[in-house]
């Protein structure tokens, strides 16, 4: 069965957007995305402090932008920073480093519990790395351990659960992005936020069913690039084939996929004859260009040069329907070449190969055969 596939929609990223003012994401994949937001502004004349805290934290600073997409309103950044330091209790740990806090214990004594409060120096919080850094780079080599002097001496980890301060008002929950700002004039409108992001990657998987006759396919679609093949058999039910992968493919372009073996559709191929005729009894022999290399001295150039040989290839339909098998030929000993004999129609599909497409009954079997003449001038 000759089977097409025409890719109707392939890119090299994903994208998802609900509307224009709506968040967008377009992911690539090579493990980044490019992030459009909207963050709404009410800027008075001069100075205005402005904050986001819908950023992610896997955001690269570098990157962002922040701009009216109308173009009427024109933003000076004075100044912008990215926190991606949120409150954890390793976090917590790394800035009070140097400083004592108060860790609590729970201790059973006599059947019950009993809490009490111990002062310990923190030396090292362990890994309180701002998550942003840590995302975008990589992770660290190696976690860190907490280390706490209790009572003069140093402890590799914590003695109990430690206690803190309250939170001071600029503490961040959430990775936020804080712009200092400076207008001529008030003005309200809703700017775009763009900026990249790491450790997002896309791969678009596809699952193709095959009719039980037929040249159309049914596809489903899921966003991996590893392609699975089913088909129909004769009760109706799907079976697995094959699979295999897409390259980047441009919108429209035919796409040709190795599924795996029919183990049901034999074909046997075997060389039935060679002759080779040379000037002087020399074989012709070919230089890494392709052309004929010089002949030796004393040899004669009376006679052209040429190779005839031929092929046998048997072909056997064990299948229960009828089907179409294309025996491809690569005619690659030399660009100068005709067929001479042929027991079935062919079609060139380029310099060098040649398409015999065989139709098969159920339980047939057929063999096609070929001679091919390749000559060379004299030089």
């Amino acid at each position: 069965m000759k089977m097409t596939l025409q890719v109707v929609s392939m890119s090299c990223l994903f994208s998802a957007s609900a509307s224009a003012t709506q968040p967008a994401l377009t992911i690539y994949n090579q493990d980044f995305a490019v992030v459009r937001d909207t963050v709404p502004l009410s800027l008075k004349a001069g100075v205005n402090q402005v904050s986001f805290t819908g950023a992610t934290a896997f955001l690269e600073p570098s990157s962002v932008v922040l701009r009216d997409p109308a173009g009427k309103e024109q933003l000076q950044i004075l100044e912008q920073n990215y926190r991606a330091d949120t409150l954890s209790q390793e976090m917590l740990l790394t800035l009070n480093e140097g400083k004592t806090i108060q860790f609590e214990v729970m201790n059973q004594a006599g059947g019950q519990t009993r809490r009490e409060l111990i002062s310990g120096k923190v030396i090292r919080g362990g890994s309180g790395v701002p998550q942003g850094t840590m995302a975008w780079y990589g992770p660290p080599m190696g976690e860190a351990q907490p280390i706490v002097e209790v009572d003069g001496k140093l402890r590799f980890s914590l003695p109990g659960q430690p206690i803190f301060a309250a939170l001071a008002d600029d503490t961040i929950l959430k990775p936020s992005l804080f712009w200092v700002l400076e207008a001529e004039h008030p003005a309200s409108f809703d700017a775009e936020l763009s900026y990249i992001m790491g450790g997002l990657s896309w791969e678009a998987d596809y699952n193709l069913i095959m009719p039980e006759s037929g040249d159309t396919l049914d596809v489903v679609g899921w966003v991996t690039m590893d392609i699975r093949f089913y088909r129909r058999n004769t009760d109706g039910q799907m079976e697995f084939t094959g699979e295999n992968t897409i390259k980047h493919t441009p919108r429209d372009e035919l796409v040709c996929l190795y599924t795996g073996n029919a183990f049901d559709l034999v074909g046997e191929r075997k060389q039935t004859s060679f002759k080779a005729n040379a000037p002087s009894g020399v074989v012709p022999q070919l230089g890494p260009d392709g052309n004929p290399l010089p002949l030796p001295p004393g040899a004669k150039t009376d006679r052209e040069p040429w190779i005839d040989e031929s092929f046998e290839i048997k072909l056997r339909n064990h299948k229960p329907n009828p089907v179409e098998i294309r025996v491809v030929e690569h005619l690659c000993r030399w660009s100068n070449w005709a067929i001479t004999e042929k027991s079935a129609p062919f079609k060139k599909t380029d310099a060098a190969t040649i398409e015999f497409p065989v139709p098969l009954k159920p339980d047939e079997e057929q063999t096609v055969t070929y001679t091919v003449h390749y000559s060379w001038h004299p030089l």
